[in-house]
Formats: structure tokens, sequence, C-alpha cells
């Protein structure tokens, strides 16, 4: 059977389990066996027309089944095609070739309509058809290549299979970044060797996800977290993991993109010749020797092509976390990838004016420098990708830009800002058909409800709906379940923080998914935050003096992103083992080196953890807690003032703020400090019995009995 026939029975059974018919039902309404019907459905058997349009019209699909019906074979066969004459046979050619393209825009939209809905599986398979169906033309392929590679990826993970997608399109269209360079020995995440990928001096922060982490990539047609990829954002898909995640029936095999080995031809090379960028992959001459056959310049369809594919494959390649989940290429190397992409769209004028590659370049370079520049820059970039997509039209876009702004906003302090962005997402949301749209609205909804401290409305979705709808999406494999665990993990774990019930974490099995995603650094962090605040500060010790030997005292540790709300959590560990004494050794063997890389993130920023998934606090009132756990009250004060305009629209952030300024004052010991001190906590006290921490109350209760 053709790939068409796949496809065909993949959206059959897609529409049919969607409005709940059974396999025999539907069989019945259609007068025909189950058994043929099944066998349509797994690609086995062709679908006539007239049993196409009588399933179209009882699952109300309105002619998206029929425009699925593979062409029938018609034409001249045996000895009258041997008499055709030469005209006749180009009039076949152009026919066959008119076809073959018609088929594969017929694939691209039907997979554009499956990602619409936020169905990456469904669109995914349409976008592989249509890359199988375009043999022979590069420039096609890659178009479905860009497609597929707008789909999330699991957070913290390398997604290889695409990678070697993009770069063997790259190749195939003659561009040197089809060739992966050797990566040379283990380089650490902080220290980018370019000055692109140097980080200026100033802000940065978050993730980390979504890339919630997750780095969710995209939803509205996606995906989109990082970086998920990344919503409409976000940032993001992966593999699944289970026998029901197996590709769907007719779901093609695809061969080793040009210009990449086999898995079984692999050899272990010293080096990996670069392609220069005027010259195509060698060729055979007539003498029999091998040359660098000049390519043409260009066509602007071609380097658009060219600069989207770069985009995806920049994005991709820093999706990793460490060395364990990084490609060959460091994430530093995509880093610096997306920073000479956007070098290459300002300067080819063709490339400007296409809104749409336009677009494409400044969402996946946005995520792909995301753990490497200032939080500021990357919400320039979301500025410039707003205005582009507003252009553009595209909702997909649309989508991104408004989430992408929404969380730069959030990282550089800009709150009320953010509030404004994340209505006019409600308002996108409101006109979308994706669920994945709507899971990243009620996400992003759920977080703005954490930090004002709506803990009730925030409890309604974390562990009400939430889990619904994330059951619902694994069930339909539409998006990686990773992706989705680890947001609601993380909202379900700053929920019980914030209302003093952590113990449940441990109790309720969520400190196992915690433990299983230790790969990703903001979950080890938050562990050991999570052991203090349940009595269990030696072990919190351990797991922090542990961490600070696997990182290099953080060395390794890019220099913003996923970076910034790790740091975040790991200075509240501090904080809390300085309250509880007795861990001095330990803080002032790792505290120096939190600070140092803290040191660059002040001002008003605040820690976004996710893409997004919650505000963890401001990176002020960290450096502060640092300050204090090593015996510098009167710079801890300093760093706490900076914190005051960061929180001051979060009521449960400002009372926190104020016992950790409490506790300094009291350590200052100067005249008066003690009267400010206790007016400080008692103000916390009342916030926290308002809002119902209980946490932050038994702290403010400590710290009174401390000084009566």
């Amino acid at each position: 059977m053709a790939i068409e026939d796949g496809v065909f029975g993949a959206e059959l059974r897609r529409l049919r389990t969607e409005t709940g018919m059974s396999l025999g039902a539907l069989a019945g309404q259609v007068h025909c066996s189950r058994s043929f019907l099944s066998r349509i459905e797994t690609g086995q058997r062709r679908v006539t027309h007239e049993l196409a349009q009588a399933c179209d019209q009882i699952l109300d699909a309105k002619g998206a089944l029929l425009d699925l019906v593979p062409p029938s074979d018609h034409g001249p066969t045996g000895r009258k095609s041997r008499r055709r004459t030469a005209d006749s046979r180009a009039e076949h050619g152009h026919s066959v070739a008119d076809r073959r393209h018609a088929e594969f825009v017929r694939l691209l939209a039907r997979g554009d309509a499956g990602h619409a809905a936020g169905d990456m599986r469904t669109a995914d398979h349409y976008y592989r058809a249509a890359y199988v169906g375009a043999a022979g033309d590069p420039e096609a392929r890659a178009e479905a290549v860009i497609r597929m590679a707008r789909r999330w990826s699991d957070p913290g993970q390398v997604d290889h299979e695409l990678i070697q997608l993009i770069r063997g399109s790259l190749t195939a269209l003659g561009d040197p970044n089809g060739v992966p360079q050797p990566r040379n020995g283990q380089r650490s995440l902080g220290r980018p060797e370019s000055g692109e990928g140097q980080r200026p001096p100033g802000p940065p922060e978050p993730g980390d996800g979504q890339r919630s982490p997750g780095r969710p990539e995209s939803v509205e047609a996606q995906p989109p977290p990082g970086r998920a990829e990344s919503g409409e954002a976000q940032p993001l898909p992966g593999r699944p993991e289970s026998v029901e995640a197996q590709p769907p029936p007719g779901r093609p095999e695809l061969p080793t993109p040009p210009g990449r080995p086999h898995p079984s031809d692999h050899q272990a090379t010293p080096e990996q010749p670069e392609l220069p960028d005027h010259r195509s992959p060698t060729s055979t001459g007539p003498d029999g020797t091998f040359t660098l056959a000049p390519i043409p310049t260009p066509t602007p369809a071609t380097s658009g092509l060219r600069l989207r594919l770069t985009a995806h494959l920049a994005k991709k390649l820093t999706m990793g976390v460490g060395p364990d989940t990084a490609d060959r290429t460091a994430p530093e190397e995509g880093a610096r990838l997306a920073a000479d992409t956007l070098r290459r769209l300002r300067a080819d004028s063709r490339a400007r004016a296409d809104d749409e590659v336009r677009c494409e370049v400044l969402t996946e370079c946005r995520w792909g420098r995301y753990d490497f520049v200032p939080a500021a820059e990357s919400l320039a970039l979301s500025e410039e990708l707003r205005d582009a997509a507003a252009r553009h039209g595209s909702a997909y876009f649309r989508g991104e830009a408004l989430m992408a702004l929404a969380v730069d906003q959030l990282r550089t302090g800009k709150v009320y800002s953010a509030l404004a962005t994340a209505h006019q997402y409600r308002k996108h949301a409101a006109g979308s058909r994706s669920a994945l749209v709507h899971w990243q609205q009620r996400t992003l909804d759920a977080l703005l409800d954490l930090w004002h401290g709506r803990y009730e409305q925030a409890a309604a979705w974390v562990f009400g709906e939430s889990p619904a709808f994330v059951e619902r999406l694994r069930g339909d494999l539409a998006v990686p379940a990773d992706n989705l665990d680890q947001t609601r993990l993380g909202q379900a774990y700053w929920l019980l923080r914030e209302q003093g019930r952590m113990a449940e974490l441990f109790t309720s099995g969520l400190a196992e998914g915690v433990e299983r995603h230790g790969y990703f650094p903001v979950w080890r962090a938050g562990l050991a935050l999570a052991l203090c605040e349940t009595g269990r500060p030696d072990e919190a010790a351990d797991r922090l003096a542990g961490f600070a030997a696997d990182t290099g005292h953080f060395d390794r540790f890019p220099p913003s992103g996923w970076a910034v709300p790790t740091l975040v959590l790991l200075a509240e560990v501090c904080g809390a083992l300085d309250a509880y004494g007795g861990h001095e050794e330990v803080l002032h063997a790792v505290v120096p080196a939190l600070r140092a890389r803290l040191a660059a993130h002040g001002g008003e920023q605040i820690a976004l953890a996710g893409w997004p998934t919650v505000l963890v606090g401001p990176t002020a009132r960290a450096a502060g807690l640092l300050a204090l756990a090593v015996g510098e009250p009167v710079a801890a004060l300093a760093h706490f003032r900076y914190a005051d305009d960061a929180v001051r629209s979060s009521q449960p952030e400002l009372a926190r703020l104020r016992l950790a300024r409490a506790r300094a004052l009291h350590r200052a010991g100067r005249p008066g400090d003690a009267t400010h001190a206790n007016l400080l906590v008692r103000e916390s006290l009342r916030v926290a019995g308002a809002y119902g921490m209980r946490g932050l109350a038994a702290q403010c209760e400590t710290e009174l009995g401390k000084r009566s």
C-alpha cells in the first residue's frame, strides 16, 4: 500500500476515536465489515471514494477525509503505454510531477491542520509522508523538515532524530551547517569561547521546563519550552516511551538524510572536515578525481530555507542541559549558531522582507540563545518577534511571540507588563482549536495565581483539571508526556511549598518525579530545598555539597536561562541551612561560587523556572540570603533593598522578603534594628496567616521566639 493509504487510515482512526465511536459502530453505519475497516485504518487496504464519503459524513469531518483519499491509478498501461509518442510521454511526466506537487501540498496542509489543533502526532505523520513523497526535491523536503522541527521536544533532552534530518536538508541545499563540527573534549557550558557566546554583565534568567522544564517549542501549530520548545510557545515532542507511542500505522521509515552516515556505518574519526561556504559536497570529475564543485548563488527561496533550518538546528543543539543529554556539539555551539543566523538574517535584505523567514528565525534563535544571553537581550528579540508576527498574520507565530514576550517580561521583573501580555494570550487562546494553546494559557494563569497568592485557584488547576488534561494529551500522544509532567510537577511543588505542605511531596509520590528528573539541575536544587523544609537539613547539606562537586562548583552552568532559577533555589537552601545553624562548613565551601554566579543577575530580575512554570523569586533576594549565610548582614540588607521593586506585586513574596530582612537586621545589631526587625516579622506573620502560608508562619513564630 502507498503512504497515502496509511495517512488516510491514521486520520480516520483519529477522528473516530475523537468522537467516541467504536470501530464496529462505524463499520455498521457505513455498511462494511469491521475487519475491512480495520485494515483501512492500518493502511493495509485502500479506501474507495464512496466509503470515504460515508465516513466523512458520519464523523462530521467536513471534507477532511475526502481530501485524503489517494488518487486512483489511471493512465495507459501495457502495450498501449509502449506506443506513446515522445510528446505524450512528456505530457505524462508533467502530470506526474503536478500530481506529486499537489499531494505534497495537501499533506503539508493536513499536517498544518493537525498542528493548529495541537495534535503533534498527527501533524508529524503528515509531514513525514510529505518528506518521503518529496524525494529528489531538496527544497520541498526542507519545508517538510522545518514543519517537523516545530514540534515540542522533551525538556532537557536533545532531539537527535530531528538534528539528523535538519543537517541532511542543509547538506542537500549546499549549506555548510549540514556538517556537524567535532566536539573537542568536555567544555564548560558556562564558558563560550566567542564574543557572541559571552554574556555581557547585566540581567538574565530562567527556565526550564516548556526549555518546564520543558522547553516547549511552540504550541499553536505545534508546539515551546527550553526553551517546552518554547507555546504556541514554547519549547517543544520527543519520542514516546510506551508501546502505545509507536508510530501510527503507515508511518514511513525515513531514510538516512544525505550527508549523514547510517548508524551501522558509524566509525569514530578524529576529525570531520568543514564544508566551505562557497562549495558543495565532493563530486567525481571527468578524470575520476574528486573535486569540490561551486554552488550556484542560492535563490531567495533557498536562502530563506537555509536560514530557517539553521535556526531550528541552533535551538535543537541547545536543548541538552549537561554532557549526558547534549549532542556531540555542546549547547554553547548552538548558541553561537543562533547568533550567527541572526546576523545572516539582518544582513540579507530579501530574508528580512519575508515575514515567515523572519518570524521563524527570531522564534528559534531566541530559544537557541535563551541560556546564554541576559534576559533583557532575550526580551528585545521577543519584542521584535511580536512585531514581525503581527505583520505576518500567522496564528502560530502570534502565539509564539506572545508567550515568549510574557516569559521575558516576567524574567526582567516587568510583572505588570506580563499581565497585559497574558491577557492578549488569553484572547489568542479563545480563538484557537489547539489543546496545547489552552494548556499553556492555563499554565500561565496558574503561574500568576501562585505569584499573587491565589492558592485556591492555582490548586483547582494543578490538582484538579491539570492531571486530566495531561492524561488526555498523553493518551493521544499529541506531545511528549514528560513536557507536561514536568510543568505540572513544578507547579504542584511550588504550591505545596507556598502553603507549607511540603511533607506531602514525599507522601504523595511527587518526590519520586522530582528525583526521576534529576538530570535537570533545577530539580536537584528543588529536592534539597524540600528536605530543608521538612526538617532534614543534614540530608539537604549533603545534597548541596554533592551538587557543587558534580558541577565544578556550578561552573558548568550556562550564563543564563535555566541556570538562574537553579541558583536561586540553591540560595534558598543556603538560607534555610543558615537558619537551622550548624552547617557553616558546607556554606563557606559553597556560597562563594553561588554568589559569583548570581552576581550578573542583580537588579529587578525574577527567576523563572520553566517556559513558564513558576516564578521562584527575585535574584536580589537570593543574593541577600547568600550574603547573610556567610555573615555579611549589611551586604544582605543592600541586596534586599534591590528586591523591593521586584516583589511589590506579590504579597507572599513581600512577606518572605520582610522575614529575610528582619533576620539581617537582628544580626547587624545596629541601634533600632531590633525594633524594626520585630515589626517586619509581625507583618510577615500577618500576611502568612491571611494567605494560608503555614510554613512561613512557623518560621516567623520561630524568629519571634528567639527574641522574646
